[in-house]
Order: structure tokens, then C-alpha cells, then sequence
């Protein structure tokens, strides 16, 4: 259908496609949640716990003006300043060590696995976090590695991702086999096909007794045409 082809777009990047221009994709049950938002949480979530991953299994030694850090030390102090910052508190001692207290232990719970923000607490007040301040502190510890270390990094990072997502989709009955698909949907589909084999070899069955009867009624009657000459 060249004319279809030329007016329509790509499919979306997450779904599935039949012949590089027709998507589809299993549309979530929820309420409030699509076929997207389901597929990009997932994506967001997995790559944000890949990156930590990285950080709590990388035991190299960053030195910056005098001062020796872990990975996943220096990513926590660039995200308290950035945390200070955005919040308009003073960067002094005093606030930079109570919210780097809370964004280090914060990072190693459960709780920022499955969250999108959190508050840190600095002198009964609340200041704002989200995971895009972590994920930029990341960027910038990854900008100060050498290129072999990078792709080091890179191709460690890409492993962690994928285990991440094959977890995280059992979690949400997303199908690891075929992204486009939720689980239960998948098995509706699964099983309707299955009938339609079913129902095609019941038909093909009754089509073929109904054409073997027909057979042999022409052929009686030519025989009995035959007894007559």
C-alpha cells in the first residue's frame, strides 16, 4: 500500500513492526497507563539502577584536587551540590555533609530503585531531589574517564541495563522475548491462535468428508451411467 506508506510515519521507537511501517504493540489493562508510559518507565528505571550498579560494583580511585574518591562517592558529592543549589541553601560544611549523608544512604536503599524523587531534610526543611540529579552526576563522573576506561564502562553499563530490564519486566508482565507485548497479552494472543488451529483443521476435516462424499456420488452416478450404455 504505497500510498499508506508515503502519508504515515515511522512506528514508535518501543513497539513492535511488521514490515518496517505497520507498529503494534498490547495496550496495559490499568488505568492511566499506555502502551508508552508503561515501556518508558520501565527504560528510565532500569537504566537509572544500571548506572548505581555500576558505581557500587566500581572500586577505582578518582583524585580530585587532593582528595581521593570511590565512584560512587563522587557521583553523591556532585549530587549534593547540585541538591544545595536548586534548593538555594549555602554550600557549607554544615549542609553539605547532612545531605550527603542522606544521599548516600538514600541511593542504597530500596527506595530509589522504584522512585522517582525523595526529599532531604536540612534544618527541618525540605529540599527537592530527583533522579535526573543523579543521572547528571553520573555523566559527569563518566566525562572525567579516560577512553579505555569509558568504554570499559560503557560495555559494563550496557550489561547491567539489560539484566535490569529482564528483572524489571517480570516485574511489570512485560515479555522479555518480545518487548512489544505484555505477558497476559501475549497468552490471549497464544491462545486465540491456537483455536483458530483448531477451528481450520475442524474445517478443513467437515471440507474434507463433504468433497470425499461428493466424489464418490459423481462417481457412482458415472458408473451407473456406464451400466446403462
Amino acid at each position: 500500500y504505497p500510498q499508506i506508506k508515503e502519508t504515515s510515519g515511522k512506528p514508535p521507537i518501543l513497539s513492535g513492526t511488521i514490515d518496517g511501517w505497520i507498529g503494534y504493540g498490547s495496550e496495559p489493562k490499568e488505568d492511566g497507563e499506555s502502551f508508552n508510559s508503561k515501556r518508558s518507565d520501565l527504560i528510565f528505571f532500569s537504566y537509572k539502577n544500571a548506572c548505581l550498579n555500576r558505581l557500587l560494583k566500581n572500586h577505582d580511585i578518582i583524585k580530585i584536587n587532593n582528595f581521593n574518591y570511590s565512584p560512587i562517592q563522587y557521583v553523591v558529592s556532585q549530587t549534593t551540590k547540585e541538591i544545595l543549589k536548586e534548593n538555594n541553601i549555602e554550600l557549607n560544611e554544615d549542609n553539605y555533609s547532612k545531605t550527603y549523608i542522606q544521599i548516600y544512604n538514600y541511593l542504597r536503599s530500596n527506595d530509589f530503585k522504584k522512585n522517582y524523587n525523595a526529599n532531604v531534610i536540612i534544618n527541618n526543611k525540605k529540599l527537592y531531589y530527583n533522579n535526573y540529579m543523579f543521572l547528571n552526576s553520573y555523566k559527569k563522573y563518566t566525562n572525567l574517564l579516560d577512553k579505555y576506561k569509558l568504554n570499559q564502562e560503557i560495555k559494563e553499563l550496557c550489561i547491567e541495563f539489560k539484566h535490569e530490564i529482564e528483572n524489571y519486566s517480570k516485574i511489570v508482565g512485560i515479555d522479555q522475548d518480545n518487548f512489544s507485548f505484555d505477558i497476559d497479552k501475549k497468552e490471549e494472543l497464544l491462545e486465540y491462535q491456537k483455536k483458530q488451529k483448531e477451528l481450520t483443521v475442524k474445517f478443513r476435516t467437515i471440507f474434507d468428508i463433504i468433497k470425499s462424499k461428493r466424489n464418490n456420488k459423481e462417481q457412482n452416478t458415472n458408473n451407473n451411467m456406464k451400466g446403462y450404455r
